[in-house]
């Protein structure tokens, strides 16, 4: 966090910055690595024990709808700081829980835990959702739901 903050700063030192800020999720399309969306469908595909964080909050957007965003500031000539995130949000399990009802997979292998439970997890913030409004007043338009965006998988 202390590194992303000071790279906003650094870049916000040139004229006609634009900084966005994130979440995203959505097909990888590097082979060794999966996103989480990825990572939980894959789960619930095979069946395998995957443990879902209740407690932890956020607000992502698919891929291809922040990328248009992006590019809608960018061409816009837009600086400042933006939000770039769904208009709601929801717990990594919820997130979890509607992949697997977008395509139909079932959940029984889902343990539903607290992210402190984890041995060995590095001390994050547990409600990483945005205020998007700026970037809605901006452009006129109105973010997506979250679950307007899984329907895009």
């Amino acid at each position: 966090g202390h590194s992303k903050l000071e790279g906003e700063n650094a870049a916000l030192q040139h004229p006609g910055s634009l900084v966005v800020r994130t979440n995203l999720f959505g097909p990888s399309h590097t082979a060794w690595r999966q996103s989480l969306s990825d990572f939980m469908r894959y789960k619930f595909c095979t069946g395998e024990p995957v443990s879902l964080f209740r407690d932890v909050l956020f607000t992502p957007l698919q891929l291809s709808t922040l990328a248009h965003l992006v590019m809608r500031l960018v061409t816009m000539d837009i600086h400042g700081v933006f939000n770039l995130g769904s208009r709601d949000g929801m717990s990594k399990m919820e997130f979890g829980y509607a992949i697997a009802s977008h395509f139909g997979l079932p959940t029984d292998q889902v343990k539903e835990v607290d992210s402190s439970t984890l041995p060995g997890r590095v001390h994050r913030i547990k409600d990483m959702r945005m205020d998007v409004s700026r970037v809605e007043q901006t452009l006129n338009t109105r973010m997506p739901t979250l679950l307007e965006e899984i329907a895009k998988l």
